[in-house]
């Protein structure tokens, strides 16, 4: 599949931002329900994993059918295979855009295993909180961003042939 690194790396972030949220949520939905102890996040087996493990799959993966069934997801990320041909101006404020959420994703998930290893889950959540809301402001502002400018063409294009 030929994707351009830069958008692949994008939906990585926020894929991962997403998918620690979700593992969060059920680790904190067994923890308020007494079922395991916070000590849970520090071990990488055992029957309380699993479940953690299984469930966020599961819904991770209903969530993907819902958003291919229904075409959601970041509308400005064309289909791939992406045409390598063309030039791509990594400099324009869209290119930067995905690029600095690209490396906030990175800088998060090293993050993450530090704040992982110490439980410090309040943090951890934080974090991935902030990560993934930041990832999705700035898709759809992309999202405006091509809105507008295919408006924009459309009128120009309008306006000379109605001259």
């Amino acid at each position: 599949m030929n994707i351009k690194i830069h958008l692949a790396s994008f939906i990585i972030g926020a894929g991962i931002s997403l998918y620690t949220l979700t593992q969060l949520a059920i680790y904190y939905m067994g923890t308020y329900r007494g079922h395991w102890a916070s000590s849970i996040l520090t071990l990488n087996d055992g029957l309380y994993v699993q479940i953690i493990q299984i469930t966020s799959d599961a819904l991770v993966i209903a969530l993907a059918y819902v958003f291919a069934k229904f075409n959601l997801g970041f509308s400005f990320i064309k289909e791939p295979p992406h045409d390598f041909f063309l030039k791509e101006d990594y400099l324009s404020n869209k290119n930067i855009i995905i690029l600095a959420s690209s490396c906030l994703s990175a800088l998060t998930i090293c993050t993450t295993l530090l704040l992982l290893y110490r439980s410090n889950v309040v943090g951890l959540t934080i974090l991935a909180i902030v990560t993934f809301l930041i990832s999705y402001y700035f898709s759809k502002r992309r999202d405006y961003e091509d809105v507008r400018t295919a408006i924009a063409a459309h009128r120009k294009k309008t306006k000379s042939n109605g001259s």
